[in-house]
């Protein structure tokens, strides 16, 4: 009865998490800031990232392995594209959005080079 209960438990609590719903952005309830809770949104930032020309060369194998990070507020990681294998002319075409408060914006865009063998 226990075990049943736990496997009732572990599959609700990460179907949130694995499986969202939705993959749909309400962009009328960000601003009024409904989904934040107590958040007075003044607007949305999107930030487009198109690709990346001429990235230096990183492995040692005669290429970059390139993806970039959005920093966003507090500094921490708010968006990351997908790494390009073997390219230094990656493409990328994204876009991404962010709710924009009364506080002062601070975006950080990074290049890194993913490498399987260390940290970044």
């Amino acid at each position: 009865m226990i075990s049943c209960f736990v496997k009732m438990g572990t599959a609700a609590g990460t179907a949130e998490f694995v499986a969202p719903k939705s993959m749909t952005l309400n962009l009328q309830e960000m601003m009024n800031g409904a989904a934040i809770g107590d958040t007075i949104t003044q607007g949305v930032l999107f930030i487009v990232t198109h690709h990346g020309e001429g990235l230096s060369i990183q492995n040692r194998s005669g290429s970059s392995d390139p993806f970039i990070v959005v920093c966003y507020k507090d500094r921490r990681p708010a968006y990351s594209t997908r790494i390009v294998l073997e390219d230094s002319n990656s493409v990328y075409d994204k876009t991404t959005a962010f709710a924009v408060t009364k506080e002062e914006i601070k975006v950080l865009i990074t290049l890194w080079d993913s490498d399987q063998c260390s940290a970044e």
